[in-house]
């Protein structure tokens, strides 16, 4: 009775072990999941103001974006458009336009997967620093 009692025991310590680990990996899952993450980020400037899309990335970068691309667009706009290149939510997007606190946004899938998000600034963007 005694042998039967120590081996249950002891199967209830191991699976104690064993939900305290599991536990421990779901804990870690979900606090990595709420860290935020790089945004992988191109700037265009399609406007007439000289070194906007540059400023505008080192704005962005001070947020936790990793701008990858700062260019020129090939016209210019009237207003700002920010293209999620990923998610079907909007969530990349929807998080650059909080920071630049302007900016239609738009799903236009990336294959490549390289760029999350691209920004054209336009005529209506006002860089507050």
């Amino acid at each position: 009775m005694k042998r039967i009692v120590s081996v249950i025991i002891i199967i209830i310590g191991l699976l104690s072990i064993v939900l305290l680990v599991s536990s421990g990996d779901k804990i870690r899952l979900e606090l990595a999941a709420r860290e935020p993450k790089k945004i992988r980020v191109t700037v265009l400037n399609g406007t007439t103001i000289d070194g906007l899309a540059a400023r505008t990335c080192e704005y962005l970068k001070k947020n936790e974006c990793d701008v990858l691309q700062v260019g020129n667009a090939s016209t210019s706009y009237e207003k700002t458009v920010i293209i999620d290149r990923v998610d079907r939510e909007l969530g990349n997007a929807r998080r650059i336009r909080h920071l630049l606190r302007i900016g239609e946004i738009s799903y236009e899938p990336d294959q490549t997967h390289i760029v999350e998000v691209t920004v054209i600034l336009g005529e209506d963007y006002k860089l507050e620093e």
